[in-house]
């Protein structure tokens, strides 16, 4: 308890990002703390999921952390990065649009940040499904990928809207470290 009433007296940023080796995604959620590890498996209470869908003339890499609370709520927060070609893909470039490629009515290129909060892990009930699609304020940088390994890391910043709701959630401080994507 005491170690509890010391963390939430502590300013949100001051311990974002998490620091560690291994692979995980981190943000801060309307000013709560959101991390989690990846190695997991879809059994534990948090997970990291990467998955990457690469055709001939586009890919999408689809990354997000999920956490089951003990009320059985899960939140995940992420991002979906797409474009022509991974060898596209700039270290150190600021990514802030994410639209439709030429020419292509289902394929986008650029990148979407995303939150959603369901009641349970097995519902489809949505407390909220925001995305940074429908207030078009993302920041998001790579700061390192290997296409090889199948590995990115970078930070980002977006603000998320549900359209149905209305419900906005500002998500500061994002980092990703060493995401191991899996192609489909």
């Amino acid at each position: 308890m005491i170690l509890l009433v010391s963390v939430s007296c502590q300013d949100v940023l001051d311990i974002l990002p998490l620091e560690t080796t291994d692979e995980f995604i981190s943000a801060s959620i309307n000013d709560q703390v959101f991390e989690v590890e990846g190695g997991k498996s879809i059994l534990d209470s948090e997970f990291v999921i990467a998955e990457m869908v690469e055709d001939q003339d586009h890919f999408l890499l689809t990354v997000y952390g999920v956490q089951v609370a003990d009320t059985k709520e899960v939140t995940a927060m992420g991002f979906k990065l797409g474009g022509k070609s991974l060898d596209e893909l700039e270290v150190g470039k600021e990514y802030s649009e994410w639209e439709l490629i030429e020419n292509s009515e289902v394929n986008f290129e650029g990148v979407m940040g995303a939150v959603e909060k369901r009641t349970s892990p097995n519902s489809d009930d949505h407390i909220y499904k925001a995305s940074s699609n429908h207030t078009g304020e993302i920041s998001f940088i790579i700061n390192e990928i290997d296409i090889e390994n199948k590995t990115i890391s970078g930070e980002f910043n977006y603000k998320a809207k549900d359209k149905d709701s209305g419900t906005l959630l500002e998500v500061r401080n994002g980092k990703f470290e060493k995401i191991e994507w899996v192609i489909l």
